[in-house]
């Protein structure tokens, strides 16, 4: 799924009758399955801590994302949408079963978390910069009362390490970082006052309950 949330063209994706992905072939419906089961695992996009889906605030960056990575008509946005919730409905039960209650004390569980929930880096995951860059993105046409020049700035400068990144293949290079600083305390960037990684990951857990 890298190759999809790293990819800059839109591959196309046609819908029946009913507004569901029949094509254009097989393999983009599957991938688009797939990438939709990412968006639901990712922890900035559909967070744990939200128990409701109803309450999921963070529904038009999902939709918004999507449609940056396929052309696929708003038609089928209740779909994909339903697709991330049956997704993430899923994970979380994978999560209770596999990390929670199959251990008996929460120091059991705290040293076999899911490895993405240990903040080791997956490329199933969003970068904090695609996030930056899908969350910000403003559609053509709409008009907007605050000027967007400093964020068209910031995207241009980590598209520009990115792909100084990508042609040295340095792994280890951060372009959302170099461009928006290193966190401050108390404050998680993308998630908002308040919320720390020691803070996230303990979160994790409890609210799986």
């Amino acid at each position: 799924m890298q190759s999809v949330h790293g990819r800059q063209e839109r591959k196309l994706v046609v819908l029946n009758r009913y507004n569901q992905p029949i094509g254009p072939t097989n393999a983009v419906v599957t991938e688009l399955g797939s990438f939709l089961g990412t968006l639901a695992r990712n922890a900035m996009l559909c967070p744990l801590n939200i128990h409701n889906w109803k309450n999921m605030d963070t529904k038009k960056d999902l939709w918004d994302y999507t449609q940056e990575k396929y052309d696929i008509p708003d038609s089928a946005k209740n779909w994909a949408l339903e697709a991330i919730r049956n997704a993430r409905r899923k994970y979380r039960n994978d999560l209770y079963e596999n990390h929670y209650k199959a251990y008996d004390n929460d120091d059991l569980r705290m040293a076999n978390m899911p490895k993405n929930e240990k903040e080791k880096e997956s490329p199933d995951e969003l970068s904090a910069k695609e996030l930056f860059v899908a969350t910000r993105s403003r559609k053509p046409g709409r008009v907007y009362k605050d000027s967007n020049e400093d964020t068209i700035s910031k995207i241009a400068k980590m598209e520009k390490m990115q792909s100084r990144q990508n042609e040295d293949d340095n792994q280890s290079f951060d372009a959302f970082t170099t461009v928006m600083g290193h966190e401050h305390p108390g404050c998680l960037r993308l998630y908002g006052r308040g919320v720390t990684k020691c803070t996230l990951k303990r979160k994790v857990l409890s609210d799986l309950i």
